[in-house]
Formats: C-alpha cells, sequence, structure tokens
C-alpha cells in the first residue's frame, strides 16, 4: 500500500502571522494618527499595532523596504536591520512586542508603545546605511 500524504498548509495562521490585513492601503502618517488616538485612550493593543504598521509603512514610502504583502513582522526586522544596522536591536525588539500583542493575545502597555514610536521616530530621521557606532576601517593597511 502506497500513501500520498499532501502537506495542509494553515493559511489561517499565515495570515495571522502578516504585518498588514489584506486590503490595508493607509499611509504611514495615518497608522501614526491612528496609533496616537489609541495610546490616547489608553488602548494600547491597537496603539502598538498601528505604530508599527507606521514604522513598516514609512519604510514602504522612502522605498528602503519593498512593499510585499504577507510580510511578517520578523520579516520586517530583518530587512531593515541590514538597512538600518545601528537599530538591529530595537526592530527585533518592536517586531517581538507587535508578534506578543497581535498574535500572542498578551495586552501591551505604555512602554511598548513608546519603544514602538520611539523607533518609528529613530528610523525616520536616520539615513540608511552604515551604523553610525561602527569604527571605519582603513581602506589600506597602514
Amino acid at each position: 500500500m502506497i500513501w500520498i500524504v499532501k502537506p495542509r498548509l494553515d493559511r489561517r495562521r499565515r495570515h495571522r502571522a502578516e504585518v498588514f490585513d489584506a486590503g490595508y492601503t493607509r499611509t504611514a502618517a495615518e497608522h501614526r494618527s491612528l496609533a496616537a488616538a489609541a495610546a490616547a485612550r489608553g488602548d494600547w493593543n491597537t496603539a502598538v499595532t498601528e505604530q508599527f504598521r507606521a514604522l513598516v509603512r514609512a519604510a514602504e514610502e522612502r522605498t528602503v523596504l519593498e512593499e510585499q504583502p504577507g510580510r511578517t513582522a520578523d520579516e520586517v526586522a530583518a530587512r531593515l536591520a541590514a538597512v538600518f544596522p545601528g537599530h538591529a536591536g530595537g526592530l527585533r525588539r518592536a517586531a517581538g512586542i507587535f508578534d506578543t500583542v497581535r498574535y500572542g493575545n498578551l495586552p501591551a502597555d505604555e512602554d511598548g508603545y513608546l519603544a514602538v514610536r520611539g523607533l518609528d521616530a529613530a528610523l525616520a530621521s536616520s539615513p540608511p546605511g552604515a551604523d553610525p557606532r561602527a569604527v571605519a576601517e582603513p581602506a589600506v593597511p597602514q
């Protein structure tokens, strides 16, 4: 007897891990506005989610990150860390906060929101490229 087994793809799980829901077309400014409004009313889950989305959309608007439907927060962090190496740790932390709130069903708090908002602001004012804290290596041996 031969069994042919086809892996079952859990499409619902993949969908839940995406940063943007299907059909999201808001700008970074719109996501930031939603995040700020949610924070003002103490809805930290929405504030964190929308602020992380603002960070992603801003990177897409700056063309430092290509638009890619279905991208996960971890994929965002990895790709942006290559562009902003000085912020790699903050990017991993922000992706973890987003995932914990959005998919881990754990409550967000003001500190998590402020961390993601601060990172968004830092990335907005940072040029893509090398880690500014890195020491430049000489081009030729001395």
